[in-house]
């Protein structure tokens, strides 16, 4: 599990630059009163720095005043056999975006709200309430045995629920419930033990230190389930960043990752907020919040038919975005927005792929409301072509036009006799030309000319008919659109109404569209309600109005889909 965070002002729970060197020989060796709990140092790492606070090193034997020493009364912080033991002190790998590489505490798992119990009388040192960011805790300073140790009870969302700074605490009173505050992976009591003061002296390993004094957390527990860190640790880049020679944000780069991009690391591998990795051949130090032990999920693609064409929506001031979920911000479209869809979906139909002015951009599924099917396209008229029509006529003749065959033969042929002398005699026929008779149309030709015309008729009737057909679509197609557009006029103004309304009556938030930083829990209640579902990172959700203010930090309530609860602001971007 996770440890955990605190708001600038309070100690820094952020437990960055904690490495897992043994510090043995830094840690006194006489701690009195500490039972003699073979618990080994932690192993170093290759390439750590030692940070200014000291790390857990195995307690010392306890001095003869020590042994002598009443006993104190000491009480499990958790029910028995409520809880399973799932991180010890120790190194580890990250667990999960702002959680470090140095485990303070033990990690035990149990249901939200679970009573937390004092493990000895004590008095109240330090409490802070946590939120999406930061950690909530409680810190009892205890004497056991004739020692002094500061006790913290971390995760808490209320940490001064039940006792406030400088009151005093009997074993076995409750100090808080389980929660799952900072960067947690789900609701547990991360448990701390510490000699010299809280987040400036020694982490003891609790369970181990405990044990001594007679206290068995192991053996109440109903699992367990604590684990020997791996040999390596995967992280993946959030965002492109370098990679630098030493463990400083202002060290020599050597190196670039870009976003998604796999990185070797080791357990414990934290110095001075920065991760030890390796990329390729370069190794090196990058900034440790700015890599996720959460590997990116593969973007996947679809095309849906029968969302071609559709007009959406949208229920909220919605981002569209140049990728699905987390890419550029390209634009903002306001509540009530129309967005027609070009079918094609994402991450298994959460994103939609919509024409906004001349781009197409991705929108979350979850804020559109769909106001019109796809308008089909009208098929155009199909027409059979008019055979054209038919210029093959009768075969000219060759022939210069004659009545016959004869004529021509006589024109040719001198008269047997010679022209008579008389002034009224006509000159022979035989010596004039003949004009031409008239072409006779045959009757090859005027069966051609019906057909023509016939064909002709036909054509220009089929034409008609297209052209009255085609009309009629267009004046169809007209009246439809029409009827769209006046349709989506008034929801729109409808819909103006309706957002100025909300506008004029909601907070300064109402009617906005957030992202989620990181998974994080919906809650039916602010800060401590009852847990309704984890919002994935990246996911949009809808500012209702409403907020609340409480400690430091600002609570939404929000709308993801059809479940409306409270988010930390903190986690909201």
């Amino acid at each position: 599990m996770p440890s955990h965070r605190s708001a600038p002002a309070r100690p820094a729970l952020r437990r960055a630059g904690l490495s897992g060197l043994a510090l043995a020989a830094a840690i006194p060796t006489a701690l009195t009163g500490v039972p003699a709990v073979a618990a080994a140092a932690v192993p170093a790492q290759a390439g750590q720095a030692t940070s200014g606070m000291a790390s857990a090193a195995a307690p010392a034997a306890p001095t003869k005043a020590a042994t002598k020493a009443a006993k104190t009364k000491l009480v499990l912080p958790l029910a028995a056999k409520s809880y399973r033991l799932t991180s010890p002190r120790g190194p580890r790998c990250m667990p999960t975006v702002g959680a470090t590489t140095e485990h303070l505490g033990q990690d035990m798992a149990a249901a939200n709200n679970t009573p937390i119990h004092a493990i000895a009388d004590g008095t109240v040192v330090a409490t802070h309430d946590g939120d999406g960011v930061y950690s909530g805790y409680i810190v009892i300073e205890s004497v056991i045995n004739g020692s002094t140790y500061q006790i913290s009870y971390i995760h808490q969302w209320d940490g001064d629920k039940y006792y406030k700074v400088g009151q005093k605490v009997k074993a076995g009173a409750v100090v808080g419930l389980v929660g799952s505050s900072g960067p947690a992976t789900g609701p547990h009591l991360h448990l701390e033990m510490w000699h010299g003061g809280f987040m400036r002296g020694t982490a003891l390993y609790p369970l181990q230190v405990l044990k001594g004094f007679g206290l068995d957390i192991e053996a109440n527990a109903s699992a367990n389930l604590n684990q020997a860190p791996p040999k390596t640790c995967t992280y993946y880049a959030r965002v492109d960043t370098d990679v630098h020679a030493t463990a400083s944000a202002t060290g020599k780069t050597v190196a670039h990752v870009r976003k998604n991009a796999a990185v070797t690391s080791w357990p414990g591998a934290m110095s001075n907020k920065m991760l030890k990795v390796s990329t390729g051949a370069v190794t090196g130090y990058v900034a440790w919040n700015s890599m996720t032990p959460v590997a990116p999920a593969v973007v996947t693609y679809a095309t849906s038919a029968s969302l071609v064409g559709d007009t959406y929506a949208t229920t909220a001031n919605l981002n569209l975005r140049a990728t699905p979920r987390d890419g550029a911000v390209r634009r903002v479209a306001a509540a009530g927005t129309k967005l027609v869809a070009t079918g094609r979906t994402a991450l298994s139909g959460g994103w939609y792929e919509v024409k906004s002015g001349s781009d197409k951009l991705w929108a979350s599924a979850a804020y559109l409301r769909k106001v019109a099917e796809g308008t089909p396209v009208a098929a155009k008229p199909t027409t059979t072509p008019a055979p054209k029509p038919s210029t093959t006529t009768a075969p000219k003749s060759t022939a210069k036009p004659s009545t016959s065959s004869a004529s021509k033969t006589s024109t040719a042929t001198k008269p047997a006799a010679k022209p008579s002398s008389t002034t009224t005699a006509k000159k022979p026929t035989t010596t004039s030309k003949a004009k031409p008779a008239p072409a006779k149309t045959t009757p090859a030709k005027s069966s051609s000319s019906a057909a023509k015309a016939a064909a002709a008729k036909a054509s220009a009737a089929k034409k008609a008919e297209a052209a009255k057909k085609a009309e009629a679509a267009k004046k169809a197609t007209a009246a439809k659109k029409a009827a769209a557009a006046k349709a989506a006029a008034a929801k729109k103004a409808a819909a103006a109404k309706k957002a100025a309304a909300a506008k004029k009556a909601a907070p300064k938030h109402s009617a906005t569209v957030r992202h989620a930083r990181g998974n994080v829990w919906l809650r039916a209640a602010a800060k401590t309600g009852k847990e309704l579902a984890v919002i994935r990172k990246g996911t949009a959700v809808a500012l209702t109005g409403q907020s609340k203010r409480i400690g430091t930090t600002t609570w939404y309530r929000v709308k993801v889909g059809k479940k409306t609860g409270w988010v930390s602001g903190a986690w909201l971007r």
